[in-house]
């Protein structure tokens, strides 16, 4: 493992938006792989308690943002709950790993931003990537076609390594945190980008369950 200042090249945000959703599954999967053999120890734990307890957060500000939205994070929040996975090996786990953080180096994956690693299950890295990347699906309908690609290399590249429920929760939750990172700035459209998130990421939690 390499750490230095930047690492050049398009992220898997990048390879998805540009048409490569094939490549930025299977470089992810790469990176799955290896980190799943790697012998580190070291970093706080994060486990899918803590995961929960920031979802009912992450729902109490879309609650102040918006009436409808708020009550539809909630009743998620409270899915996410009722149907929290058990914990499976802890491994060394990046802890906020978005597409944009995965580049593509040209032989191989490198990932950057890694301040809040630390020990969890590895569904905890693949829920916020798969999130991230279904996200572009979600708010592009000119990518959806990407994105399937995206998820379809990733998981049969980390066949066998990822539990299915699992990975279905953390997804959920990590949408839950998204829909309330929706810029709102320049248009209203923020309010339909988050109800279709929460959308998405309420199938998910059924799908945990």
């Amino acid at each position: 493992m390499l750490v230095i200042g930047w690492l050049e090249g398009p992220t898997a945000r990048d390879l998805v938006r540009g048409g490569q959703g094939r490549r930025a599954g299977e470089l992810a999967a790469r990176w799955f792989q290896r980190t799943a053999s790697l012998p580190v120890k070291l970093g706080p734990p994060l486990d899918t308690a803590q995961v929960l307890h920031r979802a009912r957060d992450w729902a109490a500000g879309l609650v102040a943002d918006d009436s409808a939205l708020g009550t539809k994070a909630t009743e998620l929040a409270e899915i996410l709950a009722r149907t929290q996975p058990r914990e499976s090996a802890q491994r060394l786990v990046h802890g906020t790993l978005y597409a944009r953080h995965i580049i593509d180096l040209g032989d191989g994956p490198g990932v950057i931003d890694w301040q809040r690693f630390g020990q969890g299950p590895v569904e905890l890295d693949a829920g916020t990537l798969l999130a991230t990347i279904s996200r572009i699906g979600l708010l592009d309908k000119t990518r959806e076609s990407e994105v399937a690609q995206a998820r379809e290399a990733f998981l049969a590249g980390t066949a066998g390594l990822l539990d299915g429920r699992s990975l279905a929760w953390h997804q959920a939750a990590m949408l839950l945190r998204l829909a309330g990172k929706q810029n709102r700035r320049h248009d209203d459209r923020w309010l339909v980008r988050a109800h279709d998130l929460l959308g998405e990421a309420t199938r998910l939690a059924n799908i945990a369950g």
